[in-house]
């Protein structure tokens, strides 16, 4: 056991600012069976939290879930690449494709599979100021609707 703790530490260390070349290979593995589940970082587009069950949503494959706390999980995610976005749910910062203001403060992000996952109130400013952190805010307003979107 001390030496699973010893692990995780020297991993909470490492994980605090990621390198987007460390990011892209970056994995965790789970056990499973009579093995592990891998998961690539990068391909994570949100984690949903159910007690101490997470159902984690990828890129292009099926979604696993694990019985693991979101609290242990959050101290091998890199702050950098993921974020809160409710008490139910994390997001890959590089999976969210839109921002939509919703009423009484609160929000919700499309994300890049098409799914609408609801911001709380209370993670509206933060959800915002990453995303403009991390890409080049344009004060326009789209008029031009990509192909199957709606006004």
């Amino acid at each position: 056991m001390n030496k699973d703790k010893s692990a995780l530490v020297k991993a909470v260390e490492k994980k605090k600012a990621m390198s987007a070349a460390d990011f892209d290979v970056k994995r965790l593995i789970f056990p499973a069976g009579k093995g592990y589940e891998i998961v690539r970082m990068k391909t994570i587009i949100n984690i949903e939290i159910n007690k101490n069950h997470l159902t984690i949503h990828r890129d292009g494959l099926g979604p696993v879930t694990v019985l693991c706390t979101m609290m242990d999980l959050k101290k091998l995610l890199p702050d950098n690449y993921f974020l809160s976005v409710h008490e139910s749910y994390v997001v890959g910062i590089l999976h969210v494709a839109r921002y939509i203001w919703k009423r009484e403060g609160a929000g919700a992000v499309i994300m890049s599979d098409g799914r609408e996952i609801g911001v709380a109130p209370l993670c509206r400013d933060e959800v915002i100021r990453v995303l403009h952190v991390d890409g080049l805010f344009v004060p326009a307003k789209v008029v031009v609707k990509g192909k199957g979107e709606k006004e």
